[in-house]
């Protein structure tokens, strides 16, 4: 749920600095997402492949160049007496759904072409379309938590219900971490302070259909994700859903139920079987490995 151009207006709050100025001995929440998504596109055809082929990352011994990229990052912060907490992407959101979907017709696009490319050698073509449908999935975080746990057994990973950038905001706004490591402009309107690294483009400036209502439920989903409370060992709202009680619009009545931020009801156990990575975050079923 990037927010086009934020960034461009925040130039007299930014400033750059070296992480050891003003971030030694502080906790760090670290949205790794991006991290694994910038290391693993070094290696895009190798995991093309290996999604082509249907296999399982799990089950690769070798530590993957995402999992190498991400590593040397924290041993980074490691060095400057940062303490990593390390937040993985959970369940999809469904405010999203639709988006999520279109993105994964265009992944499996440039995966069919990159494909045939590479039946026919055109290994410089086929690895751009390879790089376009590149995805972060679960079972590649799962494998960089077991990579962690072996090297670094002493970092801290959350699993969070839904989004990352959430989760990462209900840490900061509850003190369980410093500041908050991350490339995502989101974590701005979630309420937390960040690092940013880019600026997203620019896009023409078109309000679509059902923009007020779709611009509704973003705004309740920045203020109500379902987030992870590790001190508390449960599932809540982000901030609670009786805080907007009066932003209720006549207005908005084409908007759904709260129920669109997921599973509001999620158990205290299954959300800290998700949080520990033991549980699915959609399923909730038990991983195996």
């Amino acid at each position: 749920m990037g927010i086009d151009s934020l960034l461009v207006h925040l130039g007299s709050v930014m400033c750059e600095t070296h992480v050891s100025r003003w971030f030694g001995g502080k906790r760090a929440g670290i949205d790794v997402s991006v991290w694994m998504y910038s290391g693993a596109a070094a290696t895009a055809t190798e995991l093309a492949l290996h999604a082509a082929n249907k296999v399982d990352v799990m089950t690769l011994e070798h530590t993957l160049a995402y999992e190498s990229y991400c590593i040397s990052r924290l041993e980074l912060l490691l060095k400057h007496n940062i303490t990593p907490v390390v937040v993985f992407e959970g369940a999809g959101m469904p405010t999203k759904a639709a988006t999520s979907a279109r993105r994964e017709h265009d992944r499996q696009k440039h995966m069919m072409r990159g494909l045939n490319l590479h039946a026919t050698h055109d290994l410089v073509e086929s690895g751009k379309a390879f790089a376009r449908s590149l995805k972060i999935t679960g079972a590649m975080g799962r494998k960089l938590r077991r990579t962690l746990l072996r090297v670094h057994p002493t970092i801290e990973c959350i699993v969070a219900p839904y989004e990352a950038d959430a989760e990462l905001a209900h840490l900061s706004l509850t003190n369980y971490v410093d500041i908050v490591i991350s490339e995502d402009s989101d974590l701005i309107p979630y309420g937390c302070a960040t690092v940013l690294d880019y600026l997203h483009e620019h896009h023409d400036d078109v309000l679509p259909h059902n923009f007020d209502a779709d611009f509704y439920r973003a705004l309740l989903t920045f203020r109500h994700h379902i987030v992870y409370n590790p001190v508390q060992e449960r599932a809540l709202m982000l901030h609670d859903w009786a805080t907007s009680a009066d932003d209720i619009r006549e207005w908005a009545n084409e908007v759904d139920p709260p129920t669109f931020l997921g599973n509001i009801q999620v158990t205290h156990a299954h959300a800290k079987g998700v949080a520990n990575g033991t549980l699915h975050p959609t399923t909730y079923v038990p991983y195996h490995d």
